[in-house]
């Protein structure tokens, strides 16, 4: 079979569109907003506010006691509602009649919607709302991941802690006393050793850099245990 050039560059635009990536899904707003099992107001760098929803797929419900029915229904305080889902988070611009899927899944996912398990920290004007989507990490303690959007799209942030060796970062942060803010870009949690019958005080900063901001720990402080419950006693809530 002979190819003309005119042939060969026809075959080129088509191959190079097959392997463009795929364009996020885009569904009505207005429909399936109605689905979302919860959904959050987050702003960019640039003040332009966004509705972020948590949409399920097989979604399950069920409160937690001692003797629950799915092994899920554990994680939280006796009567907690809890809602059991493959999740897809989708994110709409203000003024825009579609939800963008964002490409992030929460797959077996327990949402406690008591106990907000998915809750955003706003923050000063110039930086971007995180967002945190936690787990149950035991009776006094729950892990965060943390997002923000970053030109249209929300981006899973990098984590440093105050001690860490090397360049690789953590998936999470771990805490007791969920974020308050402190200055500008930055926000403090507290954490309960019980193996250690001690508090650790840590502060974090949102780090603007090139190709992509990142958090980092930049203050830790450890306390006993009568210094630490004085000191959270009256711990201020920002998050919403």
């Amino acid at each position: 079979m002979t190819f003309t050039s005119g042939k060969i560059i026809g075959l080129a635009v088509v191959l190079s569109l097959l392997l463009l990536p795929a364009a996020p899904q885009r569904v009505d707003a207005q429909t399936d907003a109605k689905l979302s099992r919860a959904a959050y107001t987050l702003k960019d760098q640039q003040g332009h506010s966004y509705s972020l929803y948590l949409i399920g797929a097989g979604e399950q419900q069920e409160q937690v006691s001692a003797n629950p029915q799915h092994d899920w229904a554990i994680f939280g305080n006796e009567g907690d509602l809890l809602y059991h889902a493959n999740y897809t988070l989708y994110l709409q611009k203000q003024g825009s009649p579609l939800l963008a899927d964002t490409g992030i899944r929460k797959d077996n996912y327990t949402y406690n919607a008591t106990g907000q398990s998915i809750y955003t920290l706003p923050m000063p004007k110039g930086q971007a709302d995180l967002l945190f989507i936690t787990e149950y990490a035991g009776s006094s303690a729950e892990s965060a991941d943390l997002y923000r959007i970053e030109n249209g799209t929300l981006r899973k942030l990098n984590i440093y802690t105050y001690d860490q060796a090397g360049n690789e970062p953590e998936t999470a942060i771990f805490y007791t006393k969920r974020p308050r803010k402190t200055a500008g870009n930055r926000f403090e949690t507290a954490a309960w050793s019980n193996a250690d019958a001690e508090w650790v005080f840590s502060t974090y900063e949102v780090v603007e850099s090139e190709p992509a901001a990142y958090l980092r720990e930049v203050k830790r402080d450890i306390v006993n245990r009568e210094q630490g419950d004085r000191l959270t006693e009256k711990w201020k809530k920002d998050w919403k």
